[in-house]
């Protein structure tokens, strides 16, 4: 992977960091908690795919 990708995948995940941050700011308490809960949720399984496909992944790695 040589450093161009390597930028525009950062330039990607800030992008979508600005989209969350700003489109959150325009909402109500209420809209900013049921946000934030959705947000929490798709971390939660996003950490929880890592995790297994991790522990997939292990298997065919030689110590």
């Amino acid at each position: 992977m040589g450093w161009g990708r390597c930028c525009d995948r950062g330039g990607t995940v800030r992008g979508g960091g600005a989209v969350i941050t700003f489109s959150a700011a325009g909402m109500s308490f209420e809209q900013q908690e049921a946000f934030d809960g959705m947000m929490s949720i798709i971390a939660v399984a996003f950490v929880a795919g890592m995790i297994f496909w991790m522990r997939r992944a292990a298997k065919t790695i030689a110590a």
